[in-house]
């Protein structure tokens, strides 16, 4: 066979291989594009759910704080007018009685809803801060053994009842 035949032959077929290459080699470099596109794309889902996630946690954190700090509002007048109850009824008859109908049910509603937000509370901080006022609520309503309840009852001196 010549050297024009050969070429004739050889020619077309390295054409055809050339292009079938090429396009193989296209394909490929499409394919990792590709994935390339997609594990963009996910890692800008995480990122974005992550952030959504950390922007749900801030509303759900800003929300329990602001209901915890309406419930304390809540016990702060509660514990006060309980004591103020105590005291009218020791002044008046120089005894403790128990709290009017409704109100220590409410104390108890109230106690048990800051509970239930206190533990919701992140910073720790915050957390025993919240424990220290509802122990002095709790303490000023319902003294521990040993303990002097009012400060205004018959007989107060100092830091003893006599």
């Amino acid at each position: 066979m010549d050297a024009a035949s050969w070429a004739a032959i050889v020619g077309p077929i390295t054409t055809l291989l050339g292009g079938l290459g090429g396009y193989g080699l296209a394909g490929r470099n499409d394919d990792a594009r590709d994935r390339r596109t997609v594990a963009r794309e996910e890692s800008a889902r995480r990122a974005a759910l992550a952030d959504r996630l950390e922007e749900d946690r801030h509303a759900f954190q800003r929300d329990t704080l602001l209901e915890l700090q309406d419930e304390l509002q809540r016990l702060a007048r509660a514990t006060t007018r309980i004591l103020l109850q105590d005291e009218r009824t020791v002044k008046e008859s120089d005894r403790l009685y128990q709290l009017p109908e409704g109100l220590s049910d409410e104390e108890f509603q109230i106690f048990t809803a800051v509970r239930r937000l206190w533990v919701r509370v992140l910073d720790p901080e915050l957390q025993k801060a919240v424990e220290g006022f509802v122990d002095a609520c709790s303490r000023a309503v319902f003294p521990r053994p040993g303990e002097i309840r009012m400060r205004f009852s018959p007989g107060y001196v100092g830091n003893r009842h006599v």
